[in-house]
């Protein structure tokens, strides 16, 4: 997954811009919190309990702005995401957050002009096939 996600970063000036936004000293997590697939806590985190106050607060700011007349959904959907995204400190989050890893260790190394930590040997040795085909690293 590090090396799917490095490619992404070197191929895809948006998505290395997106991960260059992020404060350095910033946790990035891939909340799966609404999946319930067996690798969700493999690949992501899951906190209930912060999805639950987030998403009550947002109905709440919804709710408000419909009181007042607002009925443009972007608007709505803008202010959703604005509380949403301010609300962090709740809750546990559990579960081995791979992506979010993966994704850190990207932008680091975009960060520190270096490359990140791929184990290209493991790779080669692991016989990955693409179409018929033994790629190597």
């Amino acid at each position: 997954m590090l090396l799917v996600v490095w490619e992404k970063t070197k191929n895809n000036q948006m998505f290395k811009d997106l991960l260059l936004s992020i404060p350095a000293d910033a946790h990035i997590i891939e909340d799966t919190t609404a999946f319930h697939s067996v690798t969700s806590n493999v690949w992501g985190a899951k906190n209930p309990i912060l999805t639950n106050i987030r998403n009550a607060k947002a109905n709440d700011i919804v709710q408000k702005l419909l009181s007042e007349g607002v009925t443009t959904i972007k608007l709505q959907d803008l202010y959703s995401k604005i509380v949403k995204n301010s609300i962090n400190t709740y809750g546990v989050w559990t579960g081995k957050n791979a992506t979010g890893k993966a994704l850190k260790l990207c932008q680091l190394a975009l960060l520190n002009n270096t490359e990140p930590p791929i184990d290209y040997d493991l790779l080669n040795r692991s016989n990955i096939f693409w179409f018929g085909t033994k790629l190597q690293f």
